[in-house]
């Protein structure tokens, strides 16, 4: 399926290449190594399309004339500009391809310089019996490990995870180059010039340390692939599953810090930060009486203790017990205190530039508050005939009633997409209908990658109306159906709040208010 937007047309296979990637990747502007770079890339495997495709015939060429003074290095590429037509990349390949949108493969050059490689145009389905005689999956055996490419006409850019990448949208621009070419017999690879020294095992706490190195730069899927790599070795360290634990929570996957916080915790009971840890994960799953039970089970643990070196925990334990105590009181009686929700909207809705000039929040997460959903008791969701599911009125509901309250299950602002806030005294349409079009195609992305991080919430977002009756397995990622549930869910963000020269506008799903029956049809 494609999604126009307003100046174009995206697949569902772009959208969803864009949220593996983010997924996979960490998005930290620092250079990555030539390791990382592969433990990125063999994440994709999961992903990956196994189908057989017919793939575009290649042939080496043997007497390939190169003049290598025109071949670029990849050092010396440039974001966003196409390099002249009588220069090229010589490169090879150093993994193995794998087939989302594009194939998409690791390539390094004679300097050692490593990079993503992305081509496109290269696949297409069988179509019938004949071709499907000739098809062939996208494993070893295609463009293996080893095959040096020459690469023309190529663009280098910075792709949807922030990270940068090399495209390539012509087959035809791409040519094998036979290891036996003279023209490159003395043409040194630097990553062929052995070390000499021993390579050193890695050991659990080699890892831990790394881990802890990424996360204290805030690349935390970079820490959590150094903790599960620790993991491995030993499957029962508590400090890995704890560190990894806070790692998840950083990126919001709050059932994924759960298990592990749950696990450290069966294997030390008395382990303090595990147990922080599942109340915060109790806290945003919603589960708000085992996050308070867990959490005042842990203050009264530490509460006689003079060891001075568990005050900070002592604190924050204190702190998050009675946020949560908080939490369930909105969730269950539906008392907030709005006054105090606006000041600190107010105060996390305040934005700065970054280093290259760009709007972020001053706050890590921005204005996403963390308070309850509530549902008034006399409203229940169920399907209705001819409508599917909608609120009911159980009985007649008194005037000025508060009928519900909802968190965003995901929501983009404006600047977000945009890069830069739009100014509220400067009105420009145009500007506004690029912002809502972006956005709306960065929602699908964010929703598309939530699912990909954790699977559970795939059924609470399917359950919505997608306009298609498509028939799928509900326990997987189905960009098609995500796309049409925003199409006919989401909600636009007015921009009337100005803060500090920054706009509330943006567009959000929410999954309550979405069952609110606003037909005009009786």
């Amino acid at each position: 399926m494609k999604f126009q937007f307003l100046n174009s047309t995206v697949s569902s296979e772009e959208i969803l290449q864009n949220a593996i990637l983010r997924s996979t990747s960490s998005n930290i502007s620092q250079k990555k190594s030539k390791e990382r770079l592969i433990e990125e890339h063999n994440k994709l495997e999961y992903y990956g399309d196994r189908n057989k495709y017919i793939v575009h015939n290649i042939c080496s060429k043997q007497n390939l004339n190169l003049n290598l003074r025109f071949r670029v290095s990849i050092a010396n590429l440039q974001i966003n500009n196409h390099i002249p037509i009588e220069k090229f990349l010589l490169c090879r390949v150093i993994t193995k391809f794998i087939n989302i949108d594009a194939l998409l493969a690791l390539v390094e050059d004679p300097e050692g310089n490593v990079e993503r490689l992305a081509l496109y145009n290269w696949t297409s389905l069988p179509k019938n019996n004949e071709d499907r005689m000739n098809c062939r999956s996208i494993d070893q055996s295609f463009l293996p490990v080893g095959t040096l490419l020459v690469i023309k006409n190529l663009s280098y850019k910075v792709s949807s995870d922030n990270n940068t990448i090399i495209h390539s949208k012509n087959p035809k621009d791409v040519i094998i180059v036979d290891r036996h070419n003279k023209l490159i017999d003395n043409l040194k690879w630097s990553s062929d010039i052995l070390d000499k020294k021993e390579i050193k095992r890695k050991t659990a706490d080699d890892f831990r340390c790394r881990g802890n190195d990424y996360f204290a730069s805030k690349d935390y899927i970079a820490a959590i692939d150094e903790y599960s790599n620790g993991i491995k070795l030993e499957p029962r360290n508590v400090t890995l599953f704890a560190n990894r634990a806070e790692a998840y929570l950083r990126l919001f996957q709050f059932r994924n810090a759960l298990i592990d916080a749950e696990t450290a915790l069966n294997y030390e009971p008395s382990h303090l930060k595990a147990a922080y840890r599942k109340g915060k994960a109790l806290c945003s799953l919603q589960r708000y009486q085992e996050a308070i039970i867990t959490l005042q089970n842990l203050h009264l643990s530490m509460k006689a203790s003079t060891d001075g070196s568990i005050s900070s925990i002592k604190k924050s334990t204190e702190q998050l017990l009675k946020h949560a105590e908080i939490l369930a009181s909105e969730n269950k009686n539906g008392q907030y205190d709005y006054t105090s929700i606006i000041n600190e909207y107010c105060e996390r809705a305040k934005i700065k530039k970054d280093s290259k000039g760009n709007d972020e929040w001053v706050y890590e997460a921005g204005p996403r508050l963390d308070h309850a959903d509530f549902l008034f008791k006399d409203i229940e969701i169920r399907p209705v005939e001819g409508k599917g599911r909608g609120w009911i009125a159980k009985c007649d509901i008194p005037e000025n009633t508060l009928l519900m309250v909802s968190k965003a299950f995901s929501i983009v602002y404006s600047h977000e997409a945009l890069g830069h806030t739009m100014q509220s005294n400067i009105p420009n349409e145009k500007t506004t209908c690029i912002a809502s079009s972006l956005c709306n195609e960065e929602l699908i992305t964010r929703i598309t990658q939530k699912l990909l991080a954790e699977s559970s919430y795939c059924q609470e977002v399917y359950q919505l109306y997608d306009g298609l009756n498509l028939k799928f397995n509900q326990h997987l990622v189905n960009v098609d159906a995500i796309g049409n549930i925003v199409k006919y869910n989401s909600f636009g963000l007015e921009s009337d709040i100005i803060i500090e020269n920054s706009d509330s506008s943006g567009m959000g799903l929410w999954i309550l208010p979405s069952y609110f029956n606003h037909s005009c049809v009786d």
